[in-house]
């Protein structure tokens, strides 16, 4: 790849970059190139995508990540990039994943801590490990142990192999994010026009009737690096969780264990049918996992739902 020859990049190469959202910094911003994203205001880049749809969630801190990887894309060319760069950055070696889990079921609320060292993947090659209940000290340890022994392991080679050294991995596994763009209300469920309500704005204006059921559709997208989703993840599950914001009680309302991904679209819906609440205001939160990719989840928090 020669950035000082061709035109135009493919900026969707980047994990996060959908095309949409390219077509999106080409048009507003003029960025054609992988140094033109590095060198450009990540305010800029955020306030274009939202300006162009207002679903479209971007924070800083995402697109300054966009910017790292290209920074990288263009550090492997052949050719010099004039890419400005401050004397003894701080890099990261290693990134470590602490998920708490929890679940209900008849006994009550149970917890479970998992720890995932990401450059090593999720698949046999990766390393990880779990404890029963919120082990918070138990996997600091883990994460303090797994850490030293890649800086002795680095620290055996000469400057000279390390700077050489390329990462080597059996299989390589792309890394990928849920993202949920909203939620969706249908009551009541078998009339050919029901009542829509959109949860896109993690707010709902109308209030959801107590004594009609209702299905709850959760909105999301897979985004894997180097591209759009591949199908490296094939199923998904869906927990929704309601808060009683009088009592504080917290229960399931509903789950999906087990939902194929449809891969030929950029927009997956997994749907919660026939569900029911009692009168009055709640905390809902919902929550998509990958089966086949421990860690990797979406999740959204609607603050207030109310339910007359």
């Amino acid at each position: 790849m020669d950035t000082t020859k061709q035109e135009s990049h493919n900026l969707a190469d980047i994990s996060g970059i959908s095309p949409t959202r390219q077509q999106y910094i080409r048009e507003g911003l003029g960025i054609q190139t992988l140094k033109q994203l590095v060198t450009a205001s990540p305010e800029d880049i955020r306030d274009c995508i939202k300006g162009k749809d207002i679903h479209q969630r971007v924070s800083v801190s995402q697109v300054k990540r966009w910017q790292k990887k290209a920074k990288e894309l263009t550090a492997a060319d052949s050719s010099p990039v004039d890419i400005p760069e401050k004397k003894g950055e701080w890099t990261a070696f290693a990134t470590y994943v602490v998920e708490f889990q929890e679940r209900f079921n008849q006994k009550g609320q149970e917890f479970q801590t998992q720890v995932h060292h990401m450059e090593g993947g999720y698949d046999g090659g990766g390393r990880g490990d779990k404890w029963q209940g919120l082990a918070v000290k138990k996997a600091g340890q883990w994460i303090e142990t797994d850490a030293l022994e890649l800086v002795s392991d680095t620290q055996k080679n000469t400057p000279d192999k390390v700077h050489k050294r390329q990462p080597v991995a059996p299989k390589p596994i792309p890394q990928t994010a849920i993202s949920i763009q909203g939620l969706e209300f249908i009551q009541p469920i078998n009339e050919e026009h029901p009542t829509k309500l959109d949860g896109t704005g993690r707010m709902f204006t109308q209030p959801i009737h107590s004594e009609t059921p209702f299905d709850l559709r959760i909105i999301f997208e897979l985004v894997e690096e180097g591209n759009a989703h591949n199908g490296s993840i094939p199923y998904v599950s869906a927990e929704a969780y309601v808060t009683n914001k009088s009592t504080g009680e917290t229960k399931l309302l509903s789950e999906n264990k087990r939902q194929p991904i449809l891969v030929d679209q950029a927009q997956q819906i997994v749907n919660l049918p026939k569900n029911q609440l009692l009168q009055g205001v709640y905390r809902l939160q919902v929550i998509v996992r990958a089966l086949e990719s421990p860690g990797t989840l979406g999740f959204l928090e609607v603050p207030f739902l109310w339910v007359t």
